[in-house]
């Protein structure tokens, strides 16, 4: 069962340093939230998901692709050659200490949010930051994966921007598992899973799933066993019917 997240539903406010005006002054938290395949909730921090660099996905997700067209299991950070692998175990080491710790410090705040806080003890800059170091990991944990797999890094690549258009919101929720908090849509969900059993906790809150197609590397998508799914869980909870929506991408 996916966690339910409170914030999503709320004015979420930092006090943070301004070096602008050298005040300090009420950050408000965008309502750009995701909720990753580790069960953490992600904000981008941006609507267009272009945000600080170790905010958003767009770096990785740039450094996977130069990966795959470089035929070879390595990226470039502007200064040194990085496999893939290890950009996961610095995620993975990062996570791990400030769980064992737990506790932030202004670096962790500075370095992931490019921020400086008043409030550094907030618990919402733990779960932010946890939420943004999780989804690094989904993300290249998906992409390590498909390169295991992949006969063919370029065309892998290729096929995977012309089914997403490139967009990192596409890559994320269609290829990578993420469910996207609609902003534009009111209390809705859109994901690809079909564990509605899952969702039960934003459901019982008068939230909607729009469930689109996956991005499919190998084989077709099943439309059919989809509505399937769809049809035999209101048939047996009636009480959400209405609420699981279906949308094909043109």
């Amino acid at each position: 069962m996916i966690k339910f997240y409170e914030e999503i539903n709320e004015t979420n406010i930092l006090k943070i340093y301004s070096f602008d005006t050298s005040k300090e002054i009420d950050f408000v938290i965008p309502n750009s939230y995701y909720i990753n395949p580790k069960g953490f909730l992600y904000n981008c921090m941006s609507e267009n998901g272009d945000s600080h660099k170790e905010t958003t996905l767009i770096y990785p997700y740039r450094d996977i692709k130069n990966a795959f067209y470089r035929n070879e299991y390595q990226c470039i950070d502007g200064f040194h050659t990085i496999r893939l692998e290890e950009l996961l175990q610095f995620a993975i080491d990062n996570y791990n200490r400030i769980v064992k710790n737990k506790k932030l410090d202004n670096v962790d705040i500075k370095c992931y949010l490019n921020m400086l806080c008043i409030d550094y003890d907030n618990p919402l800059l733990m779960k932010l930051i946890l939420g943004i170091i999780t989804s690094k990991i989904a993300l290249l944990e998906k992409f390590i994966e498909i390169k295991n797999e992949s006969k063919n890094l370029t065309k892998t690549m290729d096929m995977i921007i012309k089914e997403s258009n490139d967009d990192i919101n596409d890559i994320l929720v269609r290829l990578c598992g993420f469910h996207k908090i609609e902003s534009q849509v009111v209390r809705t969900i859109t994901t690809t899973s079909l564990n509605l059993e899952s969702f039960r906790n934003y459901l019982d809150k008068d939230f909607k799933l729009s469930i689109i197609s996956p991005i499919m590397l190998n084989g077709d998508y099943d439309d059919f066993y989809k509505q399937v799914v769809i049809d035999r869980f209101i048939e047996k909870n009636p009480e959400y019917d209405g609420k699981i929506l279906t949308r094909k991408l043109t």
